[in-house]
């Protein structure tokens, strides 16, 4: 068992992982413990990704049997592990949702949906926190924090963005001011063909 893996000892998730140090046996039960150690001091949605696999059988003879040959009943699974073999990947949350993002950006019916669209991956080395930035048709740029904002609500969020940028660009060209002023006069009228409530009959 002294020797060194040349395989299965980069980081493919992220910049945080578990190496060993030392050749030695592993079992499940080890794995789980260290499982739950993470994931119990681990922030919420963190991902942790487990690169070994238990291939080695180790069968046991139990106890006030004869001797004799053949295989025994398996006892468990074990993973020989080498140093500089990467053991476990835990991805960092901040990251989580810029990359599902990255996805739903990248997926087909996004691109048909507008094809204009243009998504730029810029992989930051130092600490800040990663952010989404969105440069619109008209030129304005939105940046999204993307720290403990779920994929989904960025989505959200650039939609109704959007939606209001196109709201505004029909207004100016339609020759009205932007934003719109409406009276507090107006606000309180209410819509030709309905009734006012009881309450409000009542008090007057």
């Amino acid at each position: 068992m002294k020797r060194i893996s040349y395989r299965n000892n980069r980081i493919c998730f992220d910049r945080y992982a578990l190496q060993a140090l030392e050749p030695t046996w592993i079992t499940s039960r080890q794995i789980e413990v260290e499982r739950r150690a993470m994931t119990q001091n681990a922030r919420c949605g963190r991902k942790i990704w487990i690169r070994i696999f238990l291939d080695k059988l180790v069968t046991i003879r139990p106890t006030k049997t004869r001797m004799g040959s053949g295989k025994e009943s398996l006892e468990y699974r074990i993973d020989v592990v080498n140093p500089v073999r990467i053991e476990f990947n835990a991805l960092d949350p901040r990251t989580a949702s810029c990359l599902e993002f990255l996805a739903q950006c990248n997926a087909r019916k996004a691109k048909e949906s507008n094809p204009a669209c243009q998504v730029l991956v810029k992989r930051r080395t130092d600490d800040e926190p990663p952010k989404i930035a969105v440069t619109f048709v008209n030129g304005v740029e939105e940046v999204f924090d993307a720290t403990s904002t779920p994929a989904q609500n960025i989505r959200n969020m650039i939609l109704e963005k959007g939606q209001h940028l196109e709201t505004e660009q029909m207004f100016r060209e339609a020759g009205e001011s932007w934003p719109v002023l409406i009276p507090e006069e107006e606000i309180h009228q209410y819509a030709p063909g309905t009734k006012p409530r009881k309450a409000e009959e009542k008090k007057q």
